[in-house]
């Protein structure tokens, strides 16, 4: 009911009705939830019969106004009282909110449907302008520290790799080994660390950290971005659809990505890990839709003959 009712809010303004709802039904327990005049009915506070004319509730209220106000009630709960007064007041006196309340004491049953609607009217509403702005700010937050967590543990990885630190100790004994005699322990560990992270070269999805990858920063340039894709998108029309040219290396790499769905940052990186699959890729013009289908079921179809596959069916039948 909450998406349904708020669908039906002014389109400039962002409430945060669903939120209370949910916290109203998931942590506070429903006997504690009062809404309108509960427990008391507010036409019985008025005492007004259900279907009195707004003049009726108007002229009710300034009759038990004048008796009920604490200046002139001395009982102790007389703050309480006129509160509660004015509740009922300011609960039928508007024809909406008049005829929420006839719906609540029509359909108790409906609490989720009757506490939106309660707090629709109750709850401050937003301006979507800072919500929006906050919401893109915190995502970018996790977007940037999402990579930069997964470039370090990359790094730290690599470091620790038994092969790269074997080839790392191999280059410094020749091109420095009068200085990889003479260090300590903790230092030849360190140049190691150094010689195995400046051979590492990381790109697309495990590429450093960058603001320029983040959302923020994308809404930011994207009007920069559209001028030059649409550049890009007339000179392609030009040149391929109207002179009808071959298409260039660069067209071939950029269709070869398309084909198979991925960046161009996420190529280059199983290109850095796989070269083979790369060159193999690129000798079966994969940047023809059909020669990219039949490449895919000719792998999978390779891949499956292997023994590493027959070792995987192996442990999947025997785990299962």
């Amino acid at each position: 009911w909450c998406l349904i009712e708020a669908t039906n809010m002014h389109s400039g303004t962002l409430s945060v009705v669903s939120l209370v709802v949910v916290l109203g039904v998931f942590v506070v327990p429903t006997t504690a939830l009062q809404l309108y005049c509960e427990p008391r009915n507010c036409y019985d506070v008025l005492n007004v019969q259900q279907d009195a004319t707004t003049s009726e509730i108007s002229k009710a209220y300034r009759k038990l106004a004048r008796t009920l106000h604490p200046d002139r009630n001395k009982a102790d709960d007389a703050a309480e009282q006129f509160q509660l007064l004015a509740t009922a007041y300011e609960t039928l006196k508007d024809d909406g909110e008049r005829k929420d309340y006839d719906y609540f004491l029509e359909h108790p049953e409906e609490v989720m449907r009757n506490m939106f609607r309660y707090y629709r009217r109750h709850v401050p509403q937003l301006p979507v302008t800072p919500i929006v702005i906050g919401v893109i700010l915190i995502i970018s937050i996790v977007q940037y520290s999402s990579q930069n967590t997964k470039h370090t543990s990359v790094l730290r990885q690599a470091v620790n790799q038994h092969d790269l630190r074997a080839k790392a100790k191999a280059m410094a004994k020749e091109e420095n080994s009068k200085a990889w005699r003479s260090a300590s322990n903790q230092r030849k560990a360190e140049m190691l660390d150094e010689i195995v992270l400046s051979q590492l070269n990381l790109g697309g999805d495990l590429a450093p950290a960058s603001i320029y990858n983040t959302l923020a920063f994308q809404i930011i340039a994207l009007p920069r971005t559209l001028y030059y894709y649409l550049l890009w998108w007339g000179n392609w029309v030009y040149r391929i659809n109207y002179l009808g040219q071959e298409y260039t290396d660069e067209d071939k790499h950029y269709l070869l990505c398309k084909n198979f769905g991925m960046s161009e940052g996420k190529f280059e990186n199983i290109k850095e890990r796989d070269p083979t699959w790369a060159q193999r890729a690129w000798d079966a013009e994969c940047w023809i839709k059909a020669n990219q289908e039949a490449f895919v079921q000719a792998e999978e179809a390779k891949f499956k003959s292997s023994g590493r596959y027959k070792r995987y069916q192996k442990w999947v039948k025997k785990n299962s």
